[in-house]
């Protein structure tokens, strides 16, 4: 299995994001908005200048689960623009009020072609992205309940976050019914898998807020 740790949910670059936010136009969308409907085509690569978004997509057994969430910085669209899908397989929404930078197909290769370095930079997130779209795919099709929930809880933990005493804090409050609808289970089995955790000391409530310890992510890995 590929080395998922430093691939969470979508890969990212800070060089891309500086060129999209200086050659880029920008939109807002507000929390709950869709940003891009299943089955529409993805006209322009877009990133997140401020704010949060999720991706969705129905797993096997026909529940919607959140796949992906994007932060500041987070790219999308790229593939589907760069091989011109017809039909998103995706639902994207924002998770909070955001502003959107975009640029089209032709823009972005006109300053890639004329800039090696930058193009180093673009096939580099290339294989970064496929790793990545190989994990959701897996998790999506492959994995059992518990699997996705614990694969969940380390990209929460991988998301940028305070440490509070050797702790650190998740971004976003999420209740259990959010988290059992990102990874199709039921809220009831969610509830059971957090009690599990506490028992063991691998997370802690505190106010709803989810804080997990330095070593979480690995423990995690030694149980997929």
């Amino acid at each position: 299995m590929f080395d998922y740790s430093i691939f969470p949910w979508e890969p990212s670059s800070k060089e891309l994001f500086d060129f999209m936010k200086t050659n880029g136009q920008r939109f807002t969308v507000s929390k709950g908005e869709r940003v891009i409907n299943t089955g529409e085509q993805i006209n322009y690569i877009q990133c997140v200048e401020k704010g949060t978004l999720k991706t969705m997509m129905l797993s096997k057994d026909g529940r919607q689960r959140t796949v992906s969430i994007i932060q500041a910085g987070g790219l999308y669209g790229l593939v589907p623009v760069l091989l011109e899908v017809k039909s998103s397989p995706l639902e994207i929404r924002a998770c909070e009020d955001s502003t959107i930078c975009y640029i089209t197909k032709n823009q972005f290769f006109e300053k890639i072609n004329a800039n090696p370095i930058l193009a180093f930079i673009f096939m580099n997130y290339l294989s970064n992205y496929a790793i990545a779209l190989v994990e959701n795919f897996e998790s999506l099709w492959f994995f059992n309940p518990r699997q996705r929930f614990l694969l969940f809880l380390r990209n929460l933990y991988s998301l940028n976050h305070l440490e509070y005493d050797h702790w650190y804090k998740a971004p976003y409050i999420l209740t259990h019914q959010e988290i059992a609808e990102s990874i199709g289970a039921t809220r009831e089995f969610v509830t059971k898998q957090f009690s599990d955790l506490k028992n063991k000391g691998m997370i802690k409530v505190i106010d709803r807020n989810i804080y997990f310890p330095k070593d979480f992510k690995s423990w995690v890995e030694s149980q997929l």
